[in-house]
């Protein structure tokens, strides 16, 4: 997974390919567990697995709009990795990142 901001071109000022991977995995690592964190109860709370004893239909949300909503945001991010990523200084999360972890 770290070969994936390497393959981009850099510049001299950029870190070591090292740092580069352990800050890309890294990021995706928080980013996974957070997104886990928050989505997972957030989709039991507003949809809730249809028991026998319960007909009530009030306050519930497709598990479909989940999905689409997270389909919907891998692809814009796609698109804009596709038109605006030339680099791995257009990666200003990465940049920054690298500015904490030599710190």
């Amino acid at each position: 997974m770290g070969t994936i901001v390497l393959s981009l071109p850099s510049s001299p000022g950029t870190p070591s390919i090292d740092i580069a991977t352990s800050t890309q995995v890294r990021i995706f690592s928080v980013a996974n567990t957070l997104s886990r964190l928050l989505v997972g109860p957030l989709a039991d709370f507003l949809s809730p697995i249809a028991t026998s004893d319960t007909d009530s239909k009030k306050g519930r949300v497709s598990r479909v709009y989940f999905f689409s909503a997270a389909a919907l945001l891998l692809c814009s991010t796609f698109l804009w990795t596709d038109i605006r990523v030339k680099s791995q200084e257009a990666l200003s999360i990465l940049r920054y990142s690298f500015a904490f972890s030599v710190v």
